[in-house]
């Protein structure tokens, strides 16, 4: 079985899903960003958003921020962003009433003092006074290839009603890392009056870091419902490379284990729809590897465990016949307990399945499954 601890593990894992599970929308995307792969980000945050009980106008203005912030990666963005090691970070979260979104991407050395004086000047200013500045920058012609006169910061922080927090991170002596959080409140009442606190951007820095090291370059967590699974797995889909036959292999894995979230995976808070489950994928220098964790009841662990087991013993042979055999059944046998799912991610992938158990209490379980697939 393949050793998953360089790369991720339990601890980690759980750590990082419990960390945004009292969110009501959590998702981190690192790597290259493209026309394509921003339109479906866009897509799936629009998707989520109307998921919430929120306002037109705040779900408007919100859609915007993420828009701009978007554009901003890719407008400001150099060439090197084509490196790994030096990709965006986009991050999406919301946390009971207010939503946080954070970016970061590179920019030349020589343009960060355009942007922090663009910063100054905009987070200097009150209400009115950026509704003239916004006036005068547009009347005034001053735009420039590079940040457009600062226009789409300055949207930015005219419809949050709040100061831009930035910081820069120097790279080398050509390029720095731009880092920059806008927040904004939601019209919605909060789930609970509890209040747990964002990744704050010094935290999106390092957390970015972290990334890097572990090379993870996405990472979904939050409520998992068949509405939203097309648009997760479109952007997953856009962030690998490979042929069409390799796209459709991970699109199937993708399918099954998102699957078994939605179908199997349970929700401790039986008044929220959907189940909370966390996926990202870890890129390795022959494989992919995706990743998804979720809440299983304790009494089911020894059966699903079993069934695990079973698959793994096979070789591709017996796999394929086992499959055929459940298939042909499957009217016979349990839907919850066919395996079909996970005979399929191990055929599809042509790897054992990994998987890790973390008891939370005496009632639920946290499930991590892995599924290694060769690029």
């Amino acid at each position: 079985m393949e050793d998953f601890s360089k790369y991720n593990n339990e601890e980690f894992i759980y750590e990082l899903f419990s960390d945004s599970h009292d969110n009501d929308l959590n998702y981190i995307f690192r790597g290259q960003f493209s026309q394509n792969i921003t339109d479906s980000i866009l897509a799936l945050a629009e998707k989520n958003i109307e998921q919430v009980a929120e306002t037109l106008k705040v779900r408007k203005r919100i859609y915007f921020i993420l828009l701009e912030c978007l554009q901003n990666i890719t407008r400001y963005q150099p060439n090197k962003v084509s490196e790994i090691e030096e990709s965006a970070i986009f991050v999406i979260q919301k946390r009971n009433n207010k939503y946080f979104v954070s970016s970061g991407n590179l920019i030349y050395n020589d343009k960060v003092e355009y942007v922090r004086s663009r910063l100054e000047i905009i987070n200097s200013l009150d209400q009115d006074q950026l509704n003239r500045y916004y006036k005068e920058v547009l009347s005034n012609g001053a735009m420039t290839k590079e940040g457009g006169g600062g226009l789409g910061l300055i949207e930015m922080a005219r419809k949050s009603g709040q100061k831009l927090m930035y910081d820069f991170k120097k790279i080398d002596e050509t390029y720095s890392f731009f880092y920059y959080q806008i927040s904004m409140e939601s019209a919605a009442p909060a789930n609970t009056p509890k209040l747990s606190a964002a990744l704050s951007l010094e935290k999106v820095m390092g957390f970015h870091n972290g990334l890097v090291q572990k090379n993870i370059l996405l990472i979904y967590s939050s409520i998992f419902l068949q509405e939203t699974m097309l648009s997760v797995i479109t952007v997953v889909g856009k962030q690998l490379n490979g042929s069409v036959l390799f796209q459709k292999k991970i699109y199937n894995i993708l399918v099954e284990l998102f699957q078994n979230i939605i179908r199997h995976g349970k929700n401790p808070d039986k008044h929220i729809e959907g189940n909370p489950g966390i996926f990202f994928i870890v890129d390795r220098p022959d494989t992919y590897g995706l990743t998804c964790g979720n809440y299983i009841v304790n009494e089911k662990i020894n059966n699903l465990e079993e069934r695990i087991l079973l698959i793994n013993s096979f070789d591709e042979k017996k796999l394929e016949n086992f499959y055929s055999e459940r298939l042909f059944n499957f009217d016979k046998i349990n839907k919850f307990e066919s395996g079909l799912g996970l005979i399929d991610m191990r055929i599809k992938s042509g790897s054992k399945l990994c998987y890790e158990i973390k008891k939370v209490n005496e009632t639920y379980s946290f499930f991590i499954l892995h599924v290694s697939v060769i690029k």
